[in-house]
């Protein structure tokens, strides 16, 4: 395979390296939000009576209690990772836990 040339590199920095940047950036951002702001949903959850989902479009996996707690499970150690705190036993977790943002998806792929 011959290498890339320079128009190939520039067009795979600005069509998809940048992008995902951006994309990550934007991602990172929104998990620390989350966190910020989750303390009385994740009591709820935690402590308060079972929540149903209530979507009725057909969503492959219906939400509940639960799957806010793997989601804060989620957003903590994806930090860590990101933050370069986390141990190997979080990426680990982090791995089983991953589940929960794709059950949370409508369209399966």
């Amino acid at each position: 395979m011959a290498m890339a040339t320079d128009e190939q590199m520039q067009t795979y920095s600005d069509v998809r390296l940048r992008p995902r940047a951006e994309e990550g950036r934007h991602f990172v951002n929104a998990l620390r939000d989350d966190l910020a702001v989750s303390d009385d949903v994740m009591d709820r959850a935690a402590n308060g009576p079972m929540w149903d989902d209530g979507r009725t479009d057909g969503p492959p996996v219906l939400m509940d209690s639960g799957h806010f707690l793997k989601y804060r499970t989620v957003m903590t150690l994806m930090l860590l990772v990101i933050d370069g705190t986390a141990t190997q036993r979080d990426v680990m977790d982090l791995s089983a836990a991953w589940v929960a943002l794709q059950d949370a998806c409508v369209r399966p792929t």
